[in-house]
């Protein structure tokens, strides 16, 4: 079940319970020894992983989602004054402690969100890396962009040709999002220098994920975020399916 959240690594607890079960002169913190009155801090592994509460979650997507539309109209992400967005945490092992799902903290109404994702990806589309395994560890640049039902993954060519479609996925096949390098790709040797900040997996019906690459943290944030939003529209109604089958 692509929406259930990952049990945590026990190596972690294990190696902590270890460091207490040692005598109080051969710990070390810091390069130095602690006393044994002084408490050892837990390490950033052991604790429990930060799920966003409904009440927090509609202020911080509003947020990343006006970051994303600041983005494509030529703002800069990374400017204090846009959206800050720290995402998921990761366990010590490099996976992601929480997969992000409509079940995990979306509120009942997001439609306006939802709507603002789905301008982003008719008008300009978004500029992504894909990965698809294989020798290169680079993955190669696309255009995403929204074509009636159809998420369209387009090369972006950047010497002005006739841009050339790659590859076609109805939106009604993406049955998930995994935050993170959570896939074999991802995981691959060849994308080991490849930061977790920047990834996320879109989960098919059927096939192999969608393994994407975005350019920073608020930009993959937004976009993966904006897809769950609209997965969760989806599950409750089928009027947004109707709507974009017009449009055609």
């Amino acid at each position: 079940d692509e929406y259930t959240f990952p049990r945590h690594s026990s190596s972690t607890s294990q190696q902590h319970q270890g460091e207490q079960d040692r005598p109080s002169s051969d710990r070390v913190r810091d390069g130095r020894r602690t006393p044994p009155h002084e408490p050892q801090r837990p390490s950033e592994g052991s604790r429990p992983p930060r799920i966003m509460t409904d009440q927090a979650s509609h202020k911080v997507k509003a947020k990343v989602m006006e970051g994303l539309k600041m983005f494509h109209r030529g703002a800069d992400p990374e400017d204090p004054k846009s959206p800050d967005h720290e995402g998921p945490k990761h366990d010590k092992d490099g996976g992601s402690q929480n997969t992000l799902s409509p079940e995990t903290y979306i509120p009942e109404s997001y439609s306006n969100l939802v709507q603002a994702f789905i301008d982003v990806l008719q008008s300009g589309g978004i500029r992504l890396r894909l990965h698809k395994g294989g020798a290169s560890s680079r993955g190669k640049v696309f255009k995403m962009r929204l074509e009636g039902i159809n998420l369209l993954l387009e090369r972006d060519n950047p010497i002005k040709r006739a841009i050339r479609k790659e590859h076609s996925i109805p939106i009604s096949d993406i049955v998930g999002v995994k935050i993170g390098k959570e896939t074999h790709v991802l995981k691959s040797r060849q994308n080991k220098q490849l930061s977790e900040d920047v990834c996320f997996s879109l989960i098919l019906r059927e096939g192999d994920p969608v393994d994407i690459e975005m350019e920073n943290n608020t930009e993959r944030n937004a976009v993966a975020e904006g897809f769950i939003m609209l997965l969760n529209e989806m599950q409750k109604s089928s009027s947004i399916l109707m709507e974009l089958e017009r449009k055609v």
